[in-house]
């Protein structure tokens, strides 16, 4: 009878070992959980430097007023050269004799030269002008157009679920190798582990089964209690994770969408063609 009981008792001995430490990885495990990002860094940076990336490659397109700019700039430039080469041939005639005729040619050239840019700057200010209201117009529907060119919205519940039980049985399988090493461990030594309650009185026997059933008990609520919260943070974090992922890939598809359609409407407008020739 004594035999029997402590065998019990080192049973129960080795069943709070084996839900201590379950108990105790657990609680690890879900304090590391609510420290952890949604994201990890290094992705999170990679998200941020394309959506950098493509929003420079989005407002250099749509920035139609940097061209007018530029082509304002040029046409500047080339009255300049003008006007440099105006005064070189002056100086180079006032060398020689009866050339009033060439002379006046000369002007003549820079004036007509100076017209052609006025005229230059002016269509540039025209095309800009009617581009700029087309423009307007199409931007107007351009965030329905993007919008509506999303792609259908993924079931993120669904795959929300199925992380978390991935991770869960990552977790179980964890857990069941430990359990199963304590096992070992208490077979292998079993007999040592007995003897150590042989010396113990029957009734000593009993207060230290009553003890740790009592033990066991408490421990099994604390591991279910820690399981449950366990999958609700899992659950949460991969929702978040989820959520935050999602958003920067919506944040990227939707600026390629509208980098798509702006490159074909800019190719399709006449007066940014026009534009574009200057």
């Amino acid at each position: 009878n004594n035999k029997c009981l402590a065998e019990i008792a080192a049973k129960s001995e080795n069943d709070i070992e084996i839900l201590t430490a379950k108990v105790k990885n657990m609680n690890t495990r879900l304090e590391a959980l609510k420290k952890e990002p949604a994201l990890d860094s290094i992705t999170e940076l990679a998200y941020m430097d394309q959506i950098s990336l493509k929003m420079e490659q989005f407002d250099k397109l749509k920035n139609y007023k940097k061209l007018e700019e530029k082509l304002e700039e040029l046409i500047k430039e080339n009255y300049n050269l003008q006007i440099e080469l105006f005064a070189l041939k002056t100086q180079s005639l006032n060398n020689m004799f009866n050339l009033e005729k060439i002379k006046k040619k000369v002007k003549n050239d820079l004036q007509l030269n100076e017209n052609i840019n006025e005229t230059r700057k002016s269509n540039v200010n025209k095309f800009t002008r009617n581009f700029e209201k087309d423009f307007n117009k199409f931007t107007k529907n351009f965030e329905n157009q993007v919008n509506n060119d999303q792609i259908k919205k993924i079931n993120y519940q669904e795959i929300v679920e199925k992380r978390s039980k991935h991770k869960m049985k990552e977790i179980n399988n964890y857990l069941k190798i430990q359990e199963n090493t304590l096992k070992n461990k208490f077979d292998n030594n079993k007999l040592m582990i007995e003897s150590s309650f042989y010396i113990k009185t029957p009734n000593d026997l009993d207060n230290i089964i009553y003890n740790s059933e009592k033990k066991v008990k408490e421990l099994n609520d604390e591991e279910n209690s820690i399981r449950d919260e366990l999958e609700k943070t899992i659950k949460h974090t991969e929702k978040l994770r989820h959520n935050k992922d999602s958003d920067y890939k919506s944040q990227i598809l939707k600026l390629d969408t509208q980098i798509e359609y702006l490159k074909e409407y800019l190719k399709n407008n006449n007066d940014y063609k026009k534009l574009k020739k200057f």
